[in-house]
């Protein structure tokens, strides 16, 4: 970033000088945007060269001035933009060190498309819920033996926007847990190999961006972590079903907050668990949801200060349960339609709402899809916020550009 602007022609006793640094940042940025706004001076509004580490500006003093960064990343990055913002009151003639926080505020979606068995299990890359820009990568594209080997499940993202895939395949000599710098690389790099999982594919993933984790799991087996390193760190095990309150475990999916603590859907007692690896063993799950709602729920994700679950089926399922952090359900929402095939959906119906993807996005992005009956039934499915508002789908069932078939073989 810039090392030293004058942005105004203010007498010195008025103004600050403020040294901004943002945190949380890709190693390549391709470009920045400041704006700077207040009561009683001009909107400020800069585009700041990424090669620099910080940036001096001169800005009028007063209360409330509000700074707005906008940064983008490299254009092969899964993310698409980073955002954030400070308010801070500047005393004239004083300096002011102003940090703020960036967050990803938009991203590509990447879809696992697990039982496209025809032309190839394959991931998908576009640029929102409208399909733009379709990119798809098979197994043999990414330096696997064949394209039968390359089996994936589920996929999270690290701070860096580098992609992490659960290969959910369990025969001998193929890596569990790949990551791709981005959707131009042509070789995996291997995070889990065979070794690690005793042979069990893997088919949920979650990364802590925070303490640098990744956890990783096959359904019915224990969830592992690795640190991320660099080094890449050695295999941790979490047996939850020999913790106390878990009589019995399975799971499909889970998530993981900025404090480090897991939320994770138990599909053999139809709860939600969250479970804090930090503690002692025997103490790490400190609250569960469970409710005669909840059948099968597949997946969490962090939503702000909510817990969003999908639940699959049902008599009253078909939905997607918000919690708050101490596991109280703040509501559900959605229904399943009232006919099968060629009955299309509408605003907030669901056959079958399993996994969420594109989790730093401001919107909340979920697999669809019905059973292997419903063909016609493999969708995306968007909203805007925890009461459902703005419900968009996109996709249709089979093997081409903009069609899916997820996780149900058809």
């Amino acid at each position: 970033m810039c090392s030293s602007c004058n942005l105004n022609n203010s007498r010195a006793e008025d103004v600050v000088i403020a040294s901004i640094v943002a945190r949380g940042l890709p190693s390549t940025i391709t470009s920045i945007n400041l704006t700077v706004s207040g009561e009683g001076m001009e909107t400020i509004v800069e585009s700041i060269d990424p090669s620099e580490a910080s940036y001096t500006i001169e800005i009028p003093a007063g209360t409330g001035r509000l700074f707005e960064l906008e940064m983008a990343p490299s254009s092969e990055n899964v993310f698409l933009k980073y955002t954030g913002s400070t308010t801070s009151d500047l005393i004239a003639g004083e300096t002011a060190d102003i940090d703020i926080s960036m967050e990803v505020s938009e991203m590509r979606l990447v879809i696992p498309d697990y039982a496209n068995t025809t032309t190839g299990p394959r991931i998908i890359q576009i640029d929102d819920i409208t399909g733009a820009n379709w990119q798809e990568l098979k197994g043999t594209d990414i330096n696997f033996a064949s394209d039968s080997e390359f089996l994936p499940y589920d996929i999270d993202y690290d701070s860096n926007g580098r992609i992490y895939i659960a290969n959910n395949y369990s025969s001998t000599g193929s890596t569990r847990l790949v990551r791709l710098d981005s959707f131009q690389d042509t070789a995996y790099e291997e995070i889990v190999s065979e070794l690690d999982t005793g042979g069990s594919g893997v088919s949920c993933v979650a990364v802590d961006r925070v303490n640098n984790y990744v956890y990783y799991s096959s359904a019915f087996s224990p969830i592992r972590r690795k640190n991320l390193g660099p080094p890449l760190g050695t295999q941790e095990t979490f047996d939850i079903l020999a913790e106390s309150a878990v009589s019995n475990f399975s799971t499909s999916g889970y998530s993981v907050d900025e404090d480090g603590i897991l939320y994770i859907t138990n599909n053999m007692e139809n709860s939600v668990i969250k479970y804090d690896p930090s503690l002692a063993e025997g103490s790490r799950v400190i609250d569960t949801y469970s409710s005669i709602e909840l059948l099968n729920p597949w997946d969490t994700m962090i939503f702000g200060d909510y817990i969003i679950v999908s639940n699959e089926s049902g008599a009253t399922g078909y939905r997607i349960f918000v919690l708050d952090k101490n596991m109280n359900l703040v509501h559900s929402f959605g229904t399943s339609p009232s006919g099968f095939d060629p009955i299309t959906p509408t605003d907030n119906d669901y056959f079958g709402p399993k996994r969420f993807i594109a989790i730093l996005n401001k919107k909340i992005t979920v697999i669809d899809e019905g059973q292997p009956d419903l063909e016609s039934h493999d969708y995306l499915v968007q909203i805007d916020d925890i009461y459902g508002n703005g419900w968009t789908q996109y996709g249709s069932t089979g093997t081409g550009i903009g069609q899916f078939w997820l996780y149900s073989m058809h």
